[in-house]
């Protein structure tokens, strides 16, 4: 395994970083203790979870991945097996829920779970229809960054991350910009900055975190994080966490340059598209999808990694892949390794078998044909993973 210098903070995070997304609804605790265990016995040294995971959310498992994360933590360092000093771990509190088209009950129960991180779920006396909406205030971050710690044992976040913005943006597969979508209150002034930035200042100054970063975030949003950062004397967000993939690559318009002359750790998720391009659901696969296979188990859930379009250009990555003696995943990961802008690519499993298979196309470089005739593809169908704004 390899490991780099994360941004500009003092981390050396290995390639690949382990997603937890699913553990908790796809996958049982003892399952995601087993893909634990073989990521580090791969290197890993790198984990990536929420207060909101897993998905898809419902209230009745609500902050599961973060306890299960937790209890594998506690339990392999007792056994001697890990040393929480020598790993990263990633987590991020929930941004606004005015961002999601609708207003899930979820999104209420795992802000009135914060008052009981350890509790029932769904919590004790959480309001599905009026409770508090998520939403990047003073408040609610510290709240949410000290349930963290709770559910996953620790005394420190390594890199804690605004998992969306407080502000009106095009996200989730939405690209164009709508100014009728604008909330006044939400307006992205100086001071919409510096309020959260001055929130982030009080986890540093009480200890609960080592580094900050943003998800789901804009040039504009990257920049503008920066200068309240400046004027206010807090440290820089070291990383951001945005969608990409072979099939969608609309980071390198823009986010890409931020991230360079801003030593921002680009730090992607949905490499394989939810699965999409691991070749699972292609026509000539081997054998089909498992009933809990994201797209094949789940009606509707992130449709944008699975319309039709995208399942078309996926096979032709497919038979790309095939053509070099790769396998798909293969393919998607390690190109994901090869650009420059990121730094850590985060990988999700539900079994030690895909996680294995993951971690390890991180040893692969691919050569400049492969590279070529990647960017040929895309040339031909650029960011299919897209839906309406």
């Amino acid at each position: 395994m390899e490991y780099v210098k994360f941004g500009s903070s003092d981390m050396m995070v290995s390639r690949a970083c382990c997603g937890t997304m699913t553990w908790g609804s796809y996958n049982t605790e003892a399952q995601a203790f087993e893909q634990l265990d073989a990521a580090v016995a791969k290197g890993v040294n790198f984990f990536d979870t929420a207060e909101m995971y897993p998905v898809p959310g419902k209230p009745e498992y609500c902050n599961a991945t973060e306890i299960i994360l937790g209890n594998w933590l506690e339990s392999r360092t007792k056994e001697g097996k890990i040393d929480r000093s020598k790993l990263y771990i990633a987590t991020k509190v929930s941004g606004n829920g005015k961002m999601m088209a609708t207003i899930l009950p979820t999104t209420r129960a795992y802000v009135a779970a914060r008052k009981d991180p350890l509790g029932e779920r769904p919590p004790i006396g959480w309001d599905p229809e009026h409770g508090e909406l998520p939403a990047l205030t003073a408040e609610q971050i510290m709240e949410a960054c000290q349930a963290s710690l709770k559910r996953l044992r620790c005394e420190y976040i390594d890199l804690f991350q605004l998992h969306w913005p407080q502000r009106y943006v095009p996200a989730f597969g939405k690209v164009e910009y709508k100014v009728e979508k604008e909330r006044p209150e939400d307006m992205p002034t100086p001071e919409h900055f510096d309020r959260q930035v001055l929130a982030v200042k009080a986890l540093f100054d009480a200890k609960l975190i080592r580094n900050w970063g943003l998800s789901n975030e804009t040039s504009f949003g990257l920049m503008a994080f920066c200068a309240a950062c400046d004027r206010n004397g807090v440290p820089r967000p070291v990383s951001v966490q945005n969608d990409m993939s072979m099939m969608f690559r609309r980071f390198e318009e823009e986010l890409a340059e931020v991230c360079r002359h801003m030593n921002i750790a680009g730090m992607p998720y949905g490499a394989l598209a939810g699965g999409t391009l691991s070749g699972k659901y292609d026509d000539d696969a081997k054998e089909p999808p498992s009933k809990t296979a994201r797209h094949a188990g789940t009606a509707n859930f992130q449709p944008r990694y699975h319309t039709e379009i995208a399942r078309q250009v996926a096979k032709k990555y497919s038979a790309l892949a095939r053509k070099h003696g790769l396998t798909p995943a293969q393919l998607a990961l390690a190109w994901m390794k090869s650009r420059f802008y990121n730094t850590s690519v985060i990988i999700g499993s539900t079994s030690v078998i895909q996680i294995e298979e993951n971690i390890d196309a991180f040893n692969i470089t691919l050569s400049q044909e492969v590279l070529d005739e990647v960017d040929a593809l895309h040339a031909e169908n650029r960011n299919v993973q897209i839906k309406e704004s």
